[in-house]
């Protein structure tokens, strides 16, 4: 079994606590979509408030595959209008949500996969 596909997401330093909440439990119920959590109650540092997801192995099996899920998470943060985040892929590669678009993304995801 291979290692769970985790995406880190940075988010602006005045995003409200019940805003990352509310997120964490859209994310957990997205398809394609294993777990999510808040790493700002770890105490990542001082200026950064971070997530995780992680995705179901199944789905990064291919770049297309993967496309729906990183979509819908983008839709959902701009739905939110929550601007300035930065979602950093497994292999290194840091998305800015604000300036990517659907081809961007597959694109990009394409890359890691």
């Amino acid at each position: 079994m291979s290692d769970p596909v985790r995406l880190m997401i940075q988010l602006p330093d005045d995003s409200a606590p019940e805003v990352r909440h509310e997120l964490v439990s859209e994310l957990k119920a997205m398809d394609g979509v294993n777990d999510a959590g808040d790493l700002t109650a770890r105490n990542v540092g001082p200026q950064e408030i971070r997530m995780w997801v992680e995705l179901i192995g199944t789905v990064v099996t291919t770049a297309g595959a993967a496309v729906p899920v990183f979509q819908k998470l983008l839709d959902v943060l701009r739905r939110k209008e929550i601007r300035g985040v930065k979602v950093k892929l497994s292999n290194g590669t840091v998305l800015d949500v604000d300036h990517i678009d659907a081809e961007q993304l597959k694109e990009l995801v394409g890359k890691t996969g």
